[in-house]
């Protein structure tokens, strides 16, 4: 059983023995004091659960005292029971007023004295215990990121935690009592008083969504949860709500949502979701129905050319072209790698044509550019329910297939043509070298008395053979100085990247071999294979005399020109090392003339 401590304070001897008999009896642990100061002093050395008071002292009166030990911070909650008699004519008032909770008046009653102090104590224990449950529940209300508030009414703020407070952006007390809907979005406070109807009439818990402006003026999404507190008669006294902050939370979701049904590189709809629409239109008609297959031409040179961020890059110019000419309700999905589809609900094929001439104007109007969007279509329609819109689909590609075969050699040419062209433009020596480099091979083809095919080949081959380089650097290909050994390895990869962009067109495949092995030694010493003497292919070896000469009688970035004197004994020194020594011969003399 716990010890209850019992002060008593009074100057009659006899009333104090009376009083500790009593309390004896039931187990109480007693202080006595029998004047003010000698209680002020043995006060702080105790902590009592109840004061037994005389009111009258023989230094002060009990008053007094009373509110000096109020002012003692660890004992100003203990209740205080002032003693006094009928004939002291006690200032009840008074007592009252100095902090005293009862009185127990002489003569003493064991019964009484016994009740009243055992009640006091109670009620002090429980309230004592009420403060403790309160600091520690506004301890955790203060320290949770959980946002609490208090609903007075439907549209009212009571008390608030500090997590909602901060998110808010006021200080508590600022926030207790002001109108509820002023922090809602606009959008949002019509459901929101809707929802506060709701819990206080319905008696019911909720649990809505909600936007917010918090102090910054962004808007964030709360999930709340609502719980109407009923008094004893069912009626609600207020609403507790609780919320957490899911802005972000929402925000990964409808990303999730959002690259579940869209190509994350276009930002147009995924083949997952245009398979969806398919099964959903299917069942539903809205016909005809119509679908456009579209294929990226030339993606495969871009890719291989100038890169995959290049390549990437057409892919989205492509589908900015097919997004701006389609309509409102129109579904554009990419299907994979190069391809596009497009639905047209309630779209006939004369209609779906019309657009696919407005994609073809659109592309057209791209080639002076870098990236030339090229695009081959085709399309099919829907026009019986019986009809199966995935054989629909099929048809529509096949159609598209034809097309792009019947165009494939036009198409790649163009985007080689212009990839020659962005060449000039990263290197105006390049075009000029081209120039002279086919003029030389003209009239070397006429010395080696080349047949018509030959020589038709070597001036494709003077115009192609460094288109490898549209891979390199600007900055690297105009370097004056010396170049590192990453750039070095850079440039050394142009023949290998300049065959893989003509073997993609049929124009200029045919000279894709020689572009591949134009800086090949004789003696086996050059690059990219190391490849010897005859195994060099033929005209490789004349065009590779040929851009020596050219270097050497020209200014470049990283050297002067050299007389073409000097230039023909280099050429002369180099046979049989760089050069095949029976060309090297033959230009050599060609020039001299």
């Amino acid at each position: 059983m716990e010890q209850k401590h019992i002060f008593i304070v009074g100057k009659n001897v006899f009333d104090r023995n009376i009083l500790k008999n009593i309390l004896k009896e039931k187990g109480y642990t007693i202080f006595l004091a029998n004047t003010g100061k000698e209680a002020l002093e043995k006060i702080r050395g105790i902590k009592p659960d109840i004061i037994l008071l005389d009111v009258a002292l023989s230094d002060m009166d009990g008053f007094k005292l009373c509110i000096k030990f109020k002012k003692i911070k660890k004992i100003n909650e203990v209740p205080v029971i002032f003693i006094s008699s009928l004939e002291e004519n006690t200032d009840f008032i008074k007592g009252f007023a100095a902090g005293g909770l009862d009185y127990i008046i002489k003569p003493f009653k064991k019964d009484v004295i016994l009740a009243r102090i055992e009640t006091h104590i109670h009620l002090y224990k429980t309230k004592k215990e009420l403060q403790k449950r309160n600091e520690q529940q506004n301890i955790l209300l203060e320290n949770i990121d959980i946002q609490i508030w208090y609903l007075e009414d439907i549209n009212t703020y009571g008390r608030v935690n500090k997590a909602h407070a901060d998110f808010i952006g006021y200080k508590k007390e600022e926030l207790e009592g002001q109108s509820y809907n002023n922090f809602f979005c606009e959008e949002e406070k019509t459901s929101c008083i809707w929802g506060n109807k709701k819990v206080f009439k319905g008696k019911k818990k909720i649990k809505t969504e909600e936007w917010v402006k918090n102090f910054k003026g962004e808007k964030r999404l709360l999930e709340i949860t609502k719980t109407p507190k009923l008094d004893e008669n069912s009626v609600v006294e207020y609403v507790v709500a609780s919320a957490q902050d899911i802005t972000e939370e929402r925000k990964e979701e409808e990303k999730i949502k959002y690259l579940s049904f869209h190509d994350d590189l276009t930002g147009v709809y995924n083949r997952r979701y245009f398979e969806n629409e398919i099964k959903r239109l299917n069942i539903t008609g809205h016909l005809p129905i119509s679908i456009i297959v579209a294929d990226i031409n030339g993606l495969k040179i871009i890719n291989d050319s100038l890169g995959h961020e290049k390549g990437d890059q057409l892919l989205i110019k492509s589908a900015e072209i097919l997004k701006e000419v389609i309509r409102e309700g129109d579904i554009l999905a990419r299907q994979g790698g190069d391809e596009f589809a497009i639905l047209l609900p309630e779209t006939t094929q004369k209609e779906a044509e019309r657009i696919i001439n407005r994609i073809k104007k659109k592309s057209s109007e791209t080639k002076a550019d870098e990236l030339i969007v090229s695009i081959a279509l085709g399309t099919a329609s829907k026009t019986k329910s019986i009809q199966d819109l995935n054989n629909i689909s099929k048809i529509a590609d096949d159609s598209m297939y034809q097309n792009k075969l019947s165009e494939s050699k036009s198409t790649k040419n163009k985007i080689v043509e212009g990839l020659l062209n962005s060449l000039a433009v990263k290197s105006d020596e390049t075009k000029e070298h081209t120039v002279r480099m086919t003029s030389i091979a003209f009239d070397f083809g006429e010395e080696l008395e080349l047949s018509n095919s030959e020589l038709s080949r070597l001036f494709l081959l003077s115009t192609l053979h460094d288109i490898g380089k549209i891979t390199i650097e600007k900055k690297i290909l105009s370097k004056p100085g010396e170049l590192t050994a990453k750039e070095w390895e850079a440039i050394k990869k142009h023949p290998e990247n300049g065959y893989k962009i003509a073997s993609s067109s049929d124009e200029f495949a045919p000279v894709a071999e020689e572009i591949y092995t134009h800086h090949e030694r004789w003696d086996g010493t050059g690059y990219p294979r190391s490849l010897k003497g005859k195994e060099i292919p033929y005209l490789s070896r004349i065009i590779s005399i040929i851009d020596a000469y050219d270097v050497m009688t020209n200014d470049r970035p990283y050297t002067k020109a050299i007389p073409q004197k000097e230039a023909s004994k280099e050429i002369k020194d180099c046979a049989g090392s760089q050069f095949d020594p029976e060309l090297a011969d033959v230009f050599v003399k060609m020039i001299s003339y």
